[in-house]
């Protein structure tokens, strides 16, 4: 017979071997999905199976250890949990609904994103950057190619408006936000609108957005997430 301790430890040893075999296809240590309530969720498996790592707006990481499962994988705590099979996992995050998501496929190297029709995520404003409290949603907008029309999440409203675009030329017009209260998020997005009404003119270099407003002074910067 073999002692009890040493049994207990075959097993530890052998349910991490399980967990680490079976992360996602690509056995790429740092994996980027695709969701149905964030544009992206990135997590960070640990090499051995033991953890991952979830990334979450506000920046902050949510650190998962790995759990017994029969099938697929399973990471989480009392409160999370990140469960998956293949390319696809399922994020719980408190007593939200779990969130689904799909591996995002990798982009090219010479991947060109354009101004139209990309998901914009605020990075800087007034050349400062953007820190999320934990769950909040982050702002971005998205400038519609055929009507001429912009939509986002403000700060905590949705925001809509109409826009102008001539060269490197931009302009917002009617910006405006739905009028609910949050207890975060307000001041960013009083800051993002007004900065949004000055705007004049455009850079964009790669995943990068640069608004200017007409000195060329930089007002925000935000970074390219792809339309699903």
């Amino acid at each position: 017979m073999y002692p009890k301790n040493l049994c207990a430890a075959v097993l530890l040893v052998l349910s991490g071997l399980a967990a680490a075999a079976d992360l996602p296809a690509d056995k790429s240590r740092v994996v980027n999905y695709q969701c149905d309530q964030w544009p992206q969720l990135q997590v960070s498996y640990a090499a051995d199976g033991s953890q991952a790592s979830v990334a979450l707006p506000s920046g902050k990481a949510l650190v998962l250890p790995a759990k017994p499962v029969a099938s697929g994988f399973l990471y989480a705590t009392p409160q999370h949990s990140l469960r998956g099979k293949g390319s696809e996992v399922s994020f719980t995050m408190g007593r939200r609904a779990p969130m689904q998501c799909k591996q995002a496929a990798p982009a090219a190297d010479n991947a060109v994103w354009t101004l139209q029709d990309t998901y914009w995520r605020l990075r800087t404003l007034n050349g400062q950057a953007v820190v999320l409290a934990e769950q909040q949603r982050e702002p971005h907008l998205v400038l519609g190619g055929k009507e001429g029309r912009m939509h986002g999440f403000a700060g905590c409203n949705r925001m809509m408006g109409g826009y102008e675009l001539q060269g490197n030329s931009l302009k917002f017009k009617g910006v405006a936000v739905t009028m609910m209260a949050c207890p975060t998020g307000m001041e960013t997005e009083a800051a993002f609108t007004k900065a949004l009404e000055r705007v004049a003119g455009y850079r964009l270099d790669a995943a990068s957005l640069t608004l200017l407003d007409g000195d060329g002074k930089v007002l925000a910067q935000l970074e390219a997430t792809a339309l699903k």
